[in-house]
């Protein structure tokens, strides 16, 4: 059995697209993100690795590669995930010195529901338009 693979430059870095098992299943770019984030907020990035999150998404290894090009990349995703869940709405308003707390109350809340998960996005570069709003 084939798998094809084809890599993407894009505005965002590269990105990797394919066909396979993976798509077959139904598997996207953002369920190997979420399942990469559930992970790691459960087991911590240390013991995170593509092999074990292919084994808990049940498939093969390299069929996440259709997704995503790279660990590294995926890590960047999940940074960039956790950040895009950060709820701002609040901080639009006031004066300079409330919105720096409302900014910062925000930042704390994400980090709290995702305490493992959350250092990734203040270790990893952020690159995307998303990352960078």
């Amino acid at each position: 059995m084939s798998t094809s693979l084809r890599t993407e430059r894009k505005g965002d870095g590269m990105t990797a697209r394919g066909t396979g098992r993976g798509r077959r299943l139904g598997l996207t770019r953002e369920k190997v993100i979420a399942s990469a984030m559930t992970m790691i907020d459960r087991d911590g990035t240390d013991s995170f690795s593509l092999r074990r999150l292919a084994t808990e998404l049940g498939v093969e290894p390299m069929s996440l590669y259709n997704h995503v090009p790279n660990k590294e990349a995926l890590l960047n995703g999940v940074a960039e995930a956790l950040l895009a869940q950060v709820d701002f709405s609040g901080a639009d308003s006031g004066t300079w010195q409330h919105r720096i707390r409302a900014h910062a109350t925000a930042f704390r809340a994400a980090a709290q529901r995702h305490p493992k998960a959350f250092p990734l996005v203040l270790t990893r570069p952020a690159q995307t338009p998303a990352a960078l709003e």
